[in-house]
């Protein structure tokens, strides 16, 4: 199947940033639509795999460079920079106006929101506001519910008035990853966590747009702060109980505690009364499931769900 490529641009909620939008849709008549929300320290075109193969099975793709991120950055200084004010807030509007865009592009298509690692936070903030919009919400690799997210906006609080919201904490960034390695052994590689597929774990440390930054204190800060708010034990009751929600992860991602994570998530969506609820979780992968060995299968299962919200009939 032939596959359309597209770009687009729309002003962003930081209020001096065009955000970058991306495109991937079907020749023929689509059954939905898959927007993308990317993690912390990545962009869109790392998914252009995944996206190719939604398109290829029917579906049009889109998603967007997050503030600080990829194409969206207006240079390279502000690459890991989210404002500190209001930062979890502009993510969403600009989810949202990616949202409008795609509709707009493909009216009466059901969409469906995907979010990795950070950008899982943003969805989760997302569907609390915006859920009653979309068809089904995919929450992939998200964190834990009981990080001390008061304690690192703290320490983020504090760097920045010494030292600047701009700065970039090395001690701040070793407090948030520096545990990751820790049951893959010494000597991995630094990225190791990410996956176990090290053509992936050496793209993405050969990656200006990945791996040649870390956040700024405001940025971590904004993170943390998301954190702690889909990490709230009433954020699970703003979600609209007929919302589909897929949420998955790899035994072995750091990230969501190796498994702890999304299954809290899970039990609590499932205690504020969320009908269609469905949990994969996937032995032996790590953080980006979408990356790892034997992807394959995480690609069948997100287009199995995905067919069963769209309507989308099985083929023979």
């Amino acid at each position: 199947m032939s596959i359309i490529f597209s770009e687009c641009t729309f002003a962003s909620s930081d209020g001096k940033s065009r955000a970058a939008g991306f495109i991937w849709a079907p020749e023929t008549k689509p059954a939905g639509v898959v927007q993308l929300s990317h993690g912390m320290n990545e962009y869109i075109g790392r998914y252009s795999v995944f996206a190719e193969f939604l398109c290829s099975n029917g579906y049009v793709v889109c998603g967007h460079d997050h503030i600080g991120h990829g194409h969206t950055a207006p240079c390279d200084a502000e690459l890991g920079h989210l404002p500190r004010r209001g930062g979890g807030d502009m993510l969403v509007e600009d989810l949202h106006k990616m949202t409008r865009i795609i509709k707009e592009k493909n009216p009466g298509l059901p969409v469906f929101l995907l979010g990795h690692s950070m950008g899982s936070f943003v969805a989760r903030l997302y569907i609390s506001k915006y859920g009653t919009g979309l068809h089904g919400a995919i929450i992939v690799g998200t964190g834990r519910c009981d990080q001390p997210t008061g304690l690192g906006k703290s320490v983020c609080r504090a760097t920045g008035l010494v030292r600047g919201g701009r700065t970039r904490s090395k001690l701040i960034n070793k407090l948030a990853f520096g545990s990751y390695l820790k049951r893959i052994g010494k000597g991995a590689p630094e990225f190791a966590w990410l996956s176990r597929d090290m053509d992936i774990v050496e793209k993405y440390s050969s990656d200006k747009y990945c791996s040649s930054f870390i956040f700024t204190v405001d940025g971590f800060y904004t993170l943390f702060d998301m954190l702690g708010q889909v990490s709230r034990p009433g954020w699970a009751g703003t979600i609209p109980k007929t919302l589909p929600v897929l949420i998955m992860s790899g035994t072995e991602d750091p990230v969501g505690g190796y498994g702890r994570g999304p299954q809290e998530v899970y039990r609590r969506l499932l205690a504020a009364g969320v009908g269609d609820l469905t949990l994969s979780l996937y032995p032996g992968m790590r953080h980006e499931i979408l990356n790892e060995i034997g992807r394959e299968k995480v690609f069948a299962d997100i287009l199995e769900w995905l067919n069963k919200r769209a309507g989308v009939a099985r083929p023979e």
